[in-house]
Parts: structure tokens; sequence; C-alpha cells
């Protein structure tokens, strides 16, 4: 009873309000790209008399007769559209087809609420895309690193968010839309307000290993917005730098020992300031040493000096050696004493030799490669006379040695002056006396030069008697 009713209803509403009453299946679809036209004939045969005419859904298109013609069709005009046969205030449905108008993908709008992006920020954006069929793929890429940042499809309003941007997020992004006729793009640049840091697409060197008397340049690449200024200092003094846009350089020509350090840069704008630290470090072998000079030496030794060089904070170790390479000294120093004069003697050397010595240094890095070299000679060797007479025994030799002891080390002699007598001034006839005292004592002072000189000789001419015992008591001296 309840069906019934219900189509008996349905029947009514057809022919009372002229409506559609034609199931979906019935309908065709005519799909045409925006611009086109169509031109549609209705059979309607078995219809003569009845007035003929098509009509959209919506009433607004209405043409009498049986051909639908539509040119430079724009995608308005979608929509269901039927042709109708009408007797009196009956209406029958002789077609019925859907017009579907395709267009491409379209991005009306992107828009976002901030004029100014700040690091950390949450970048939120509306875009407003059309599009029949409507886009299988809406695309947020990134043009400086090509990552693909938001992904959706279909049409209308879409809302795109980028959280906690960072100062690597500033660049060009390209918004894609895309269906089976065509893609849309939309170009926007993107500015994040950020500290300066440093430049991810470009190489900085913070440690540098220099050798003394290089030149050097300390360079920072930096990134950010706006563009920063740069503070460089070294022990808390300013230091000279030159600037190009984001990159700032400091020159160190002429590498010293008092180079190597710590150096601070500080880059600041409007948004805040970062701190990079660069290292100036020693490393490698040290320095040759330098004026290596021959002082003095003895019998079995040597006195050399030389000037340390720069050890690049490592204990360097110097080592002297002979023109074969033989190690003759080796002297570890435990704390840098560059520029100031070292001192060493070289011992166990060998008598009467000419030395060729080089000296050179080394650490845990390596040796230095500059040699400097000196040439000297070792003096003579000489035995005391005490050490030659307590090791030989024969007589003979010790007589030879002696008198050549007593030639070589001749000891002085003192002369006593003889007692003169006592003369009577007031006896003349004395005057004789006194003169002929005088020759006498003239006579024995010859005597005893000629026993000196006969001394002297004695090594050749042994058989005399007084020599013989002068060299005896000699020896007795001597021995005692």
């Amino acid at each position: 009873m309840f069906q019934g009713g219900v189509l008996r209803f349905i029947i009514y509403i057809c022919i009372v309000y002229n409506t559609n009453c034609l199931k979906d299946k019935d309908q065709e679809t005519v799909q045409i790209i925006e611009g086109g036209y169509i031109d549609i004939l209705c059979d309607s045969t078995g219809y003569q008399g009845d007035q003929i005419y098509w009509e959209s859904d919506n009433r607004l298109f209405h043409v009498d007769g049986n051909q639908l013609s539509l040119k430079a069709i724009t995608r308005n005009q979608s929509g269901s559209y039927g042709c109708y046969s009408q007797t009196g205030e009956r209406s029958d449905v002789i077609e019925k087809i859907f017009l579907d108008v395709l267009y491409p993908s379209k991005i009306l709008t992107w828009d976002s609420p901030y004029s100014r992006l700040v690091q950390n920020d949450s970048y939120d954006m509306v875009v407003y895309i059309q599009g029949n069929p409507p886009p299988d793929q809406i695309l947020l890429i990134s043009n400086q690193t090509g990552k693909v940042l938001f992904r959706d499809k279909g049409d209308g309003r879409r809302n795109i968010t980028l959280k906690s941007v960072q100062c690597g997020d500033s660049g060009t992004y390209h918004l894609y839309a895309v269906n089976d006729l065509d893609t849309d793009v939309f170009t926007k640049d993107i500015t994040v307000y950020c500290v300066p840091y440093l430049d991810p697409d470009k190489t900085t060197q913070f440690e540098m290993r220099p050798r003394l008397g290089e030149t050097i340049y300390l360079e920072m690449h930096s990134a950010g917005f706006p563009q920063p200024s740069f503070t460089w200092s070294f022990g808390g003094a300013p230091l000279k730098h030159t600037d190009e846009g984001y990159t700032s350089t400091v020159q160190l020509d002429n590498v010293h020992m008092h180079d190597f350090g710590e150096y601070r840069l500080d880059m600041e704008n409007s948004v805040g300031k970062t701190t990079y630290f660069f290292h100036v470090i020693p490393s490698g072998p040290p320095e040759p040493p330098s004026d290596l000079t021959f002082i003095d030496s003895t019998t079995y030794s040597a006195t050399l000096s030389w000037i340390p060089g720069y050890d690049y904070n490592s204990t360097q170790t110097f080592v002297i050696v002979d023109s074969k390479f033989n190690v003759l000294y080796e002297f570890t120093e435990d704390t840098n004493n560059v520029g100031n004069i070292t001192t060493k003697t070289v011992d166990r050397l060998t008598p009467n030799h000419l030395y060729n010595v080089t000296i050179f240094a080394r650490n845990k890095n390596g040796t230095s490669r500059d040699l400097n070299a000196v040439s000297f000679y070792t003096q003579e060797s000489s035995v005391p006379l005490g050490v030659i007479l307590g090791v030989v025994s024969s007589p003979f030799v010790i007589v030879v040695l002696f008198s050549l002891a007593i030639k070589y080390c001749p000891k002085k002699r003192v002369v006593q002056p003889e007692k003169q007598p006592l003369l009577d001034p007031h006896n003349h006839g004395d005057q004789d006396i006194g003169d002929e005292t005088e020759r006498k004592r003239r006579s024995d002072d010859d005597t005893s030069s000629e026993e000196n000189d006969q001394v002297d000789d004695g090594n050749r001419e042994t058989n005399t008697r007084g020599v013989h015992k002068n060299q005896q008591k000699k020896r007795r001296i001597i021995w005692s």
C-alpha cells in the first residue's frame, strides 16, 4: 500500500510540475574542452505535432527545436540539458545529456598573512585552485633543496603550513597544480629573517697548520638575512679584515710563532649575533737549529753552541752527528728556548782529529729538513812526566828522561854572596888585601859558572865526576 502510494506521488510530480523523471543511466555524458562547441540533434520521431525544445536543468538555457548548438563553450555552461516534447500541459523527455566542460588546472591565489617571516616561525599559506578534472597533484617544492614540502589533490581552497622555518628555508618555492589537461605553476620567494650562520654550500676551514714564514687566510662564508657585519679579534685585540658581501677574510703574512692560537669572529645583524672560532695550530717537525758555532776543544771534547728553532709545541731533541752520521751527542729540551743560545760540550772525541759535524732537531712529528754544519780539530794528546816515570823501569831510560827534564824544566839557581872581612878604614895598607880578595871572589864565580855549564851538558859528559854527583843529587830531589 505504501509503495504504491509513493509511485503515484512521483508520477503526479512528473506530470504536474513537468520535472525530469529519467533515471541517471538514461543520461548521456558529453565532454567538451572549454572553448569548443557542440551540435546535437534530438530524435523527435513519433512526436509529430508536439512542441520540441532543449532546456537546461536550471532553466537558464532554453532553445526551441530539436537541435542543441553551443559555441565557445565556457565552464559555466556545464550541467544537464534535456530535449523535451510538449503537448498541452503534458511534457515528455525525449533525450537528456550531461555537458561536462573540461579546463586546465589553475592556481587562482596563493596568500600568506605574514609580511616578515622570522626563524622558527610557522609559515601559513592559503591557495585556491580550479580545474576539471580536478588536479590529481598539488605540490609545494623548494627550489634550493628540491624537497616536496606539501602534497595534496583536488580543487578549491587548500591550507598549507610550513612549521618551524629555518634560515636555510629562505629562497624560491614552486606550487604546482596538475590535471590531465595542463600543469599550472605559481612561484613565490620566501625570505626568512635569521641570525648569521655558516653557509652550508661553501667550504670554510676553521683549522690551519702553517709553517713559520708562510701566508695564510682565515675566511668565513656566511649566510642569513639581513647581511651581517663582521668583527675579528685575537687575544682580545681587533684584527684588520676584508669584507665582500657575505664573506670576510683575515690575512696573516709571514706567520710567526706568536700568531698561533685562537681567533674569534663575531657576526651580527638585526635578528641576532653568532660567534665562530678559528684555530691556527702549531704542528709538524721543528724548525732547523741555526748558527752552529765551534767555541773550544780539548783533547777529548769540544764545546759547541747553536740557536734552537721553533719546536711547533712539541718537545724537540737536538742531534749532533759526524760526517758519517755517527751520533756524537743528543740533547732533549724540555722547554722552548727559541732565539736563545744553547751551549753544550761533546765528550769522548778522538785526539788530534778533524771533525765535520752537523746538527738537526726532531720531535714526535718528524725531523728538521735543513742541516747546519761546522768543522774543528781536537787537541793533541800530552802525557804527564810522572806517569811516564811510573811505568818505565830501565835505569838508562830514567837517566835520559831525567836529563831531558833538567834541560826543559831548569830550576832557578840562587847564588849566596860570601862574607867580606872587616877592614880598618884608617889602614891604607889593607887596600891591597881588599883588592886581592875581590880578585879571588871573581875567580870563584867563574869556576862556579863553568861547573854549571858542565851540569847542563851532563847528558853528553856523564863520565865527569862532579856532574855525576850533581845528577844523583837531582834524582833524589825529584823522586822525593
